[in-house]
């Protein structure tokens, strides 16, 4: 009897390790799962695998959302979706913004507004499907904050105004002065239709050849007296790399001096010296050369420039503060003995 009970124990150990089971990987989505054929005891464990492969998916998940500056009191959050994770990270919250937030320092989680840099939190801790901002010194987490996203930062200057190229988005939706390299930047990845005019400042921040067949010079883009390449500031000027003087139209009349201070910080300057009737220069510019000399009736016609320093000069008038030909000339006359003068010039060193 004993050796029949121990066959029929053995038969049946055999008989049940050559079934094998479905297994389940944490780590993988079960495609097609759970399937109606699948063993209801199952279910509930292909279940989880699934929601766990889908949280991971959408943990971090962001769409929008993006901080941009709006002034130096106000940022800008910009519609869209975000999960806020409590800081463990086990429970989340999905929201939605259909439309921008504006952002003060009124949104502070603690402390009064001061000199420093400032983190962007969307928050989640009242029940509804929209998030809220919070901006926080912590870089971490929000004081007081349960469910929350960090989404940017930002820092305040010393006059406690938002500083507009301190402007981060941690998502890469906007960027900071400063942040695009070549390495970042795909060629043709850009185009006009994606630029808002006037929003790129090139100033001093191109480097290398620019090629003719992509509308450069084919020179280095660099702007020294070293290479000849200059750039305008944003006032329309040529930068720094070639200091310019432009005194703008002044009225001036025959036998007088009127003294310029340019700046250059060098008397090695390029003066060109500029003669109008209008005092916008609208009509009649003439480009003055050399004073000269009416030998018929020794009188002087033109204007110069004179005692030239590193800081100032003076432009002096003769008896005629352009000699002017043509029908330009005043009856009887050989110049303009009253008008406007304009003088710019370009240091050279």
């Amino acid at each position: 009897m004993k050796k029949i009970f121990m066959k029929t124990l053995i038969s049946v150990l055999v008989i049940g390790l050559s079934f094998v089971g479905n297994a389940y990987g944490a780590d993988q989505w079960l495609k097609g799962k759970p399937a109606g054929t699948d063993s209801p005891a199952t279910i509930d464990d292909t279940i989880q695998v699934n929601n766990n492969a889908t949280d991971r998916l959408l943990a971090d998940y962001r769409e929008g959302c993006a901080v941009s500056y709006s002034s130096a009191t106000t940022i800008s959050v910009a519609a869209g979706q975000i999960a806020c994770d409590n800081t463990a990270r086990s429970l989340r919250k999905w929201r939605e913004n259909t439309s921008a937030t504006s952002v003060t320092f009124s949104n502070l989680d603690v402390g009064v507004e001061a000199e420093a840099t400032y983190y962007v939190y969307a928050v989640s801790e009242t029940d509804a499907t929209t998030f809220t901002v919070v901006v926080s010194l912590s870089s971490s987490a929000p004081t007081g904050s349960s469910y929350y996203a960090r989404l940017g930062s930002f820092s305040n200057d010393s006059d406690l105004d938002i500083d507009s190229d301190s402007v981060v988005d941690d998502a890469g939706l906007t960027v900071a002065d400063g942040a695009i390299s070549t390495a970042k930047l795909a060629t043709n990845s850009v185009t006009n239709i994606k630029i808002t005019d006037a929003t790129i400042d090139l100033t001093a921040k191109v480097t290398g050849t620019l090629p003719v067949g992509s509308g450069g010079t084919g020179v280095t883009a660099t702007a020294n007296a070293a290479n000849g390449v200059a750039v305008c500031n944003a006032s329309g000027y040529i930068t720094d790399e070639f200091e310019t003087y432009d005194s703008d139209w002044f009225a001036a009349s025959a036998s007088s001096t009127y003294a310029k201070t340019h700046s250059l910080g060098t008397t090695a300057v390029s003066w060109t010296l500029y003669a109008s009737d209008s005092a916008t220069g609208a009509s009649n510019v003439f480009v003055l050369g050399d004073a000269y000399a009416s030998y018929d009736n020794m009188q002087n016609h033109g204007s110069f420039i004179t005692d030239v320093t590193t800081t100032t000069c003076n432009i002096r008038t003769s008896n005629r503060i352009a000699a002017v030909i043509g029908t330009h000339v005043p009856s009887g006359g050989d110049g303009w003995t009253s008008g406007y003068l304009r003088l710019i010039a370009v240091a050279l060193d």
